[in-house]
């Protein structure tokens, strides 16, 4: 009876999920701003990108998680809590809009798509990868939910209000990363292989919202060509031109899709094997056609991916970058199950393992950032003691100018000196501080900028002493009018 009662209590639905992703948002949130304010990986370079709000930042990415966390940060500050909640406020809408998509699909099974979105918690790069970094990816993936939804919309419907969520959201896929395009012209070739779909859709309406995304679009393209290196830098970043090696991308393609999809299926197919049935998918696939739309995207985008790859040359290809993608593989493994009320037995056992593997990442998670020493965390920069680090600069105020050598010393020391007086890289400014972790990057730069006289500094621990050598270039040349304060 209590049983019973509590398979009543739960509710499959749209506000389930919202009362999930937020505490399992707040938890990681809580979590990593206890232990760590540090900025790791994507965070770094998108938090100094946002200080100002431009239209093209860099030739390698759009800008849209840019604009975002510019908001956030002028709410917050520059601090790691604006990241998260840009990163946050991205997969929250993403999985709004995978479980709407789903609820089309499966013409408002609830059940089905509550157990659709969770899924993707079981995707090591979702229900890890993202945890840290991962910024562009975010947004792509809430611009390809989006999309997807406004796509299935226009199939339900056709009004041409949904022509304009569609041309919204393909706006927003063309400035969340350059991954979106081949989404895109996957959805498009497979509403043209659908004889039904390709008779209903408007397709004038369809390429007007294609032409005014791109129309939208076009100052941060301006802008980026006029960076410099536009078309050769998107090239070489996704080239790593490996020789003696035929196909190399298309293995690699194929690779990455086995990996992707390895913690999700094995689970899937584990809980769900007793109710799969080739007969019922062939039916579903026959009888509805929006299912076989995400049937027809899924297949479509691997063909893409994987003459593309082969046909440009195309061989930096990782997990990471295959997230749109995969949006469509829970819902179109779902198609598979028969006997509703079988699957809704089974689906406790499938919630339970997936809130066994999320108190799992997030103890793994708490480990890393409890237990600083490289065995466990890696590089550790959770963990680096900026903070110690800026208590020793403020013994050398004042400086016109930081100089450092990395993005993430950049950013983390932001955090405590105005961004505008950091300068990444080598620099002859006047009235400056050179910072780095890095013995020969000062050695060089002193042989190549001018010879300084250097001080070791050691601050703080990270399973090792963490050491920086600072320069300071105030005195010691006459070219340089600031003076170093009396102790």
């Amino acid at each position: 009876m209590i049983r019973k009662s509590m398979a009543l209590r739960f509710q499959y639905n749209g506000v389930t999920l919202f009362s999930i992703f937020v505490f399992y948002t707040v938890v990681h949130s809580f979590l990593r701003l206890s232990f760590s304010g540090n900025f790791t990986t994507d965070d770094a370079g998108s938090a100094l990108y946002a200080v100002t709000l431009k239209w093209a930042y860099s030739i390698y990415q759009p800008p849209l998680y840019e604009w975002v966390l510019w908001f956030f940060q002028r709410l917050f500050g520059f601090h790691l809590l604006a990241n998260l909640a840009t990163k946050y406020l991205f997969l929250g809408g993403g999985a709004f809009f995978i479980y709407q998509a789903a609820k089309i699909v499966f013409d408002n099974n609830k059940r089905i798509a509550f157990l659709s979105t969770l899924s993707f918690l079981l995707f090591y790069q979702i229900g890890w990868n993202l945890l840290e970094g991962a910024t562009q990816t975010s947004a792509v993936i809430f611009a390809s939910s989006f999309t997807l939804w406004a796509v299935l919309m226009i199939i339900q419907d056709n009004k041409k209000f949904s022509y304009v969520f569609f041309t919204l959201a393909s706006f927003l896929g063309v400035m969340a990363k350059f991954s979106f395009p081949i989404f895109w012209l996957a959805i498009m070739l497979s509403l043209l292989a659908i004889k039904h779909l390709r008779q209903n859709i408007n397709w004038l309406w369809f390429f007007c919202a294609a032409f005014f995304a791109l129309l939208f679009s076009s100052p941060y393209f301006i802008n980026a060509v006029f960076l410099g290196g536009f078309w050769e830098g998107i090239y070489n970043k996704m080239s790593q031109k490996t020789q003696g090696v035929a196909f190399v991308g298309g293995i690699k393609i194929l690779r990455g899709y086995l990996l992707y999809s390895l913690a999700f299926l094995p689970v899937f197919l584990g809980c769900f094997y007793k109710v799969i049935s080739l007969k019922q998918a062939q039916k579903f696939f026959n009888e509805n056609q929006k299912v076989r739309f995400i049937c027809l995207v899924f297949l479509l985008c691997f063909l893409i991916l994987f003459s593309g790859s082969v046909l440009f040359g195309f061989d930096n290809i990782k997990e990471r970058h295959l997230h749109p993608f995969f949006l469509v593989l829970p819902m179109a493994s779902f198609i598979f199950l028969n006997n509703d009320a079988m699957v809704f037995s089974l689906s406790r056992l499938y919630l339970f393992i997936i809130g066994v593997v999320v108190f799992g990442v997030l103890l793994v998670k708490f480990v890393v950032l409890a237990v600083p020493i490289e065995q466990v965390c890696g590089r550790c920069r959770e963990t680096i003691p900026y903070a110690s680090l800026s208590v020793e600069l403020e013994k050398y105020q004042p400086f016109e100018t930081l100089i450092v050598d990395d993005v993430y010393l950049a950013a983390n020391l932001s955090r405590f000196v105005e961004p505008s007086k950091i300068v990444i890289g080598y620099s002859n400014k006047s009235c400056a501080l050179v910072i780095s972790a890095k013995k020969k990057w000062v050695e060089k730069f002193s042989e190549d900028i001018l010879p300084v006289h250097m001080n070791w500094q050691s601050f703080g621990a990270r399973g090792r002493k963490a050491k920086w050598f600072l320069a300071d270039l105030r005195v010691g040349d006459k070219n340089f009018s600031c003076e170093k304060p009396e102790s």
